[in-house]
């Protein structure tokens, strides 16, 4: 029944994170909106608030790999850490648009809330402090000095990411993939568990998010090309790209839990998409990254059952 229950809540933080939608957002019409609640809706798409459910969801998903128990779910701290989470996530994504509009190399501008002068520079730039203060301030409740050093960095690395890390090839990609990956961990470190049980999930997200950074920069590379910036697939072309992600997408599926038939099975279908598009010489649409969402899911209730 526990174990059930914890598979529900994956199912359900991950699945709503799929939504093109949020319930955030204030619908009504754009004529008839006072222009407190459209500066609101503003700040909230800023966030991209659909992808929050699932940085929420990564250091509880951790902290039960840790623990086997679903008391842990209700764990203030874990709570708190998955709260945690999805502020610097959303801070990231506040401070990657602030950077894309101040350079000119924003992909989306029509939908891009800078673009459409929602809000003006300044009051992202205050939003973006407000919320680096509160991820940092939340941080000091947590009585594990560790944790805390592993919450700073990673807000630091927050803000240096898009104007010093993100032109360099293959580094952007791993450090987007170790701030992720160690969401698990800090869930794990915060309710005392057992460390070892959150390495095998660790080692197949870094690789799996190694290999969707991969693929997301394979779809933009005409953008990335035009704004001169320096990917792998702009380096080296994307026949290239894809074949250093299915390096990671086959690591991923071996290496945490050696030659399991089952797990290989489940990443089976991206790795056969990925070979695909290899001698096929095409690029991956993103309908193939809302596939791939739903076998990371698959792929975490597997981890809880073991």
């Amino acid at each position: 029944m526990k174990l059930k229950i914890a598979i529900l809540f994956l199912l359900i933080m991950s699945t709503y994170s799929f939504r093109p939608t949020n319930m955030l957002l204030i619908k009504m019409s754009e004529n008839t909106k006072p222009n407190h609640i459209k500066k609101f809706n503003s700040y909230v798409k800023i966030t991209r608030p659909e992808g929050l459910p699932y940085e929420f969801a990564l250091p509880l998903f951790g902290s039960y790999l840790a623990t086997k128990s679903i008391e842990t779910l209700l764990n203030p701290y874990a709570i708190l850490m998955g709260v945690i989470s999805a502020i610097i996530a959303s801070n990231s994504m506040v401070i990657n648009d602030y950077y894309d509009y101040k350079s000119g190399t924003d992909k989306d501008k029509s939908l891009k809330v800078l673009n459409k002068k929602d809000l003006t520079t300044e009051e992202v730039v205050h939003f973006s402090t407000y919320l680096g203060l509160l991820s940092y301030y939340l941080s000091a409740l947590i009585d594990n000095t560790f944790i805390r050093h592993i919450i700073s960095n990673t807000i630091i690395v927050t803000y240096l990411y898009t104007p010093v890390f993100k032109n360099i090839p293959l580094l952007k990609n791993v450090i987007v993939s170790l701030i992720i990956t160690q969401s698990p961990l800090t869930g794990a470190l915060i309710v005392n568990g057992d460390i070892k049980s959150v390495i095998p999930a660790m080692i197949y997200l870094f690789n799996f998010i190694m290999w969707q950074e991969l693929m997301l920069d394979i779809i933009d590379l005409e953008g990335d090309k035009k704004n001169n910036i320096k990917t792998i697939p702009v380096l080296y072309g994307y026949k290239k790209a894809n074949i250093i992600g299915l390096v990671f997408l086959i690591l991923g599926s071996i290496i945490p839990y050696g030659l399991s038939i089952k797990f290989i099975l489940l990443q089976m279908p991206l790795i056969l998409i990925n070979s695909y598009a290899i001698k096929t010489n095409k690029i991956l649409k993103k309908q193939s990254l809302k596939i791939s969402k739903i076998i990371m899911l698959i792929s975490g209730i597997y981890m809880c059952r073991i």
